[in-house]
């Protein structure tokens, strides 16, 4: 009977240690689920950051283009302005009203 009881108390000493062990992992397992789910949350968050900056960087390059178109109409403007402000200035010495035939052909520029 008393080979029993010992053999009662080293399993008892076993299955206390076990326990022991197991509470552990459980530990170990709840520390890294809880990584698990913040690593999620901030994987979530950055993804999140992500399409708002992409959809962000989308509106910036249509403005941008269209920026460039409009700098290019306005080029395109200008030149045709200065050619017909050189025109208009050889045209000058030739005519008795100089701004009024300016004018003239500076209005007729602009309806067509």
């Amino acid at each position: 009977m008393e080979d029993l009881m010992i053999d009662v108390e080293g399993a008892n000493g076993l299955a206390a240690n076990l326990d022991k062990k197991q509470r552990h992992f459980d530990m170990v397992l709840a520390e890294w689920e809880q990584k698990f789910e913040d690593g999620q949350a901030e994987l979530e968050g950055a993804q999140e950051e992500a399409r708002s900056l992409g959809t962000e960087l989308f509106k910036m390059k249509n403005s941008y283009e269209e920026s460039l178109d409009q700098l290019e109409t306005m080029k395109r403007e200008n030149k045709n302005l200065q050619r017909g402000l050189s025109l208009s200035q050889k045209n000058e010495s030739a005519s008795n009203y100089p701004g009024l035939w300016s004018f003239d052909w500076f209005t007729k520029w602009l309806r067509a």
